[in-house]
């Protein structure tokens, strides 16, 4: 590949060998293409899943397992072995019916998979409140607090 091929203006760079204009072959610092051309298209077409994916956990049509499990783009095989469940149980886990039946020890499964407080396997927060709520941990695994959060603190929040 030469040098200009690889040429793309950026503040996120990555390092690519390309034959130079001169005939050496050597490191060129360059911007990233997928920054440069496809992350707004990826960025919207994420929120557009996320919304879809809400308004069918808000309706009734999904669970919350199968809303985390499209968001965090995991395979149905995947997900089923880290839980410990066949694909057929995994499916109805992502229906409203088939979560209502779930053992807790399930449902601290899920959470711990997809790196969540039990409590927001209950919960939506709207994304527009993030910034003033945190959620602290306490000594109880299933249990969360949610406070408005302080001024001066960290905006580092659990997510949601």
């Amino acid at each position: 590949m030469k040098q200009d091929a690889v040429q793309i203006p950026g503040d996120r760079t990555f390092v690519v060998y390309v034959e130079k204009d001169d005939g050496s072959y050597g490191p060129v610092e360059t911007g990233s293409v997928m920054v440069q051309q496809y992350f707004d298209d990826f960025l919207t077409k994420r929120r557009h899943l996320e919304a879809g994916l809400r308004a069918d956990l808000l309706q009734g049509r999904i669970s919350i397992v199968a809303y985390y499990a499209t968001l965090l783009s995991m395979g149905e095989g995947d997900l089923a072995a880290r839980i410990g469940v066949s694909r057929r149980r995994l499916r109805a886990h992502m229906t409203p019916s088939g979560f209502a039946r779930l053992r807790l020890e399930t449902i601290q499964r899920y959470a711990a998979i997809f790196d969540i407080p039990v409590a927001n396997l209950f919960q939506l927060i709207d994304e527009a409140d993030l910034p003033r709520l945190r959620q602290q941990p306490t000594a109880s695994p299933l249990v969360v607090l949610t406070a408005p959060a302080a001024e001066s603190s960290d905006t580092h929040d659990a997510p949601a």
